[in-house]
């Protein structure tokens, strides 16, 4: 207010001094920058921060190097006629520049079956979580089925506070992760193949797992001990493995063991030759099996014969005048270890071509071609 006195004008009014509004609230730097002004020119200010004695100060005002926590800013200007602001303006903030505290588990070194969870814990001491649910979390590692890794990751996550600082938790790794079943590999017995009767043949198989290791590898036979060739027939060798954390694999062959068939034996003659017999004649058919099988050796519905194609180009033996045929089906000679199998023929099957099929029990087929006069 002006007043005048005399020749002269006095002011006693006292300006009003402004602050930029910022900063306020909460900030995330530890500089704080002021702008303020007054209401007359001329005027010179006084600021202040946190208490401190009021001193001359120009605008802008920085403070840098803040603490964290609450701080309180305070300017009055004072004008050339010298009356000052009664009433400092203040500016109230909260420094928070420091990230939020975060706390997560680390890799156990033990191998797992599936993918591995960490927890974490998270907290700010200035102004808070942005999300309350961050204050406990978990990260997870994610590996595809069929693998195993020493080295499994988890993913990461970005926790916040209000003021915007953030702390990545993760990625966390040396985790072990083993999601693949133990590899089997069988040497022996191989795949659809045959073997004698009482053949000798050692099982030969192994198992290996590269994550948390074979607990148990086994199969009909330890491995180097023999096969199973006691009886004919298919037969199914099946290998298992388990590893240590349960994964589990198999892995199945199959053989087959056959009789240790000789061959057919005189008076008749194997393929491709063709016999000559006289229709109605009893043919005796002789072959070994090295050793007694017992009588129960042939396939259900056999031996028997089909009429066949003549070969005019087969080489042709006629049987011995003094073969005779076992006409009361199959019988052993242990003298000779041979077996012999009477073959009937009928006169009606003159001028045609058969063909004796003899399947045996071990589903192998044997053949004898005739020529019938």
């Amino acid at each position: 207010m002006l007043e005048n006195v005399g020749a002269f004008t006095i002011d006693s009014t006292a300006p009003e001094t402004t602050v930029d509004p910022d900063p306020t609230g909460t900030i995330n730097t530890r500089t704080a920058r002021f702008g303020f002004a007054s209401s007359e020119a001329g005027s010179t200010f006084e600021c202040s921060l946190d208490d401190a004695d009021l001193r001359k100060c120009t605008p802008p005002q920085e403070y840098s190097d803040l603490a964290d926590g609450s701080h309180t800013f305070e300017v009055r200007a004072t004008d050339a006629a010298g009356n000052t602001d009664p009433t400092p303006v203040e500016r109230s903030f909260v420094v928070d520049a420091s990230v939020p505290t975060l706390s997560c588990g680390t890799a156990d070194g033990a191998w797992h079956k599936e993918d591995v969870i960490i927890s974490c814990t998270a907290s700010d001491d200035g102004s808070g979580l942005a999300d309350p649910a961050d204050a406990s979390f978990s990260l997870s590692t994610s590996i595809a089925e069929g693998t195993e890794t020493v080295n499994a990751q988890t993913n990461s996550k970005e926790v916040f506070d209000k003021a915007g600082n953030f702390v990545t938790a993760g990625p966390i790794g040396a985790n072990k992760v083993d999601k693949k079943s133990p590899e089997i590999a069988i040497s022996a017995p191989q795949d659809s193949v045959s073997y004698l009767l009482g053949q000798d043949v050692a099982a030969n198989y192994s198992c290996i797992d590269g994550g948390s290791d074979v607990a148990s590898c086994s199969g009909p036979v330890a491995s180097g001990d023999n096969l199973d060739t006691t009886s004919v027939g298919q037969k199914t060798f099946t290998v298992e493995a388990i590893d240590k954390v349960g994964n589990a694999s198999s892995t199945s062959y199959s053989y087959t063991v056959v009789y240790d068939f000789s061959g057919f034996l005189q008076p008749v003659d194997d393929l491709p030759k063709l016999n000559i017999i006289n229709a109605g004649r009893a043919v005796p058919v002789k072959f070994g099996l090295r050793g007694f099988q017992g009588l129960d050796i042939f396939a259900e519905g056999y031996p028997k014969s089909q009429v066949v194609v003549c070969d005019s180009t087969a080489p042709v033996d006629g049987i011995e005048a003094t073969a005779t045929a076992n006409t009361s089906g199959l019988t052993y000679d242990d003298s000779t270890d041979q077996y012999n199998y009477g073959m009937k023929t009928e006169k009606a099957w003159a001028g045609s071509c058969r063909q004796l099929v003899m399947k045996l029990e071990d589903g192998s087929y044997h053949l004898i071609n005739f020529a019938l006069k």
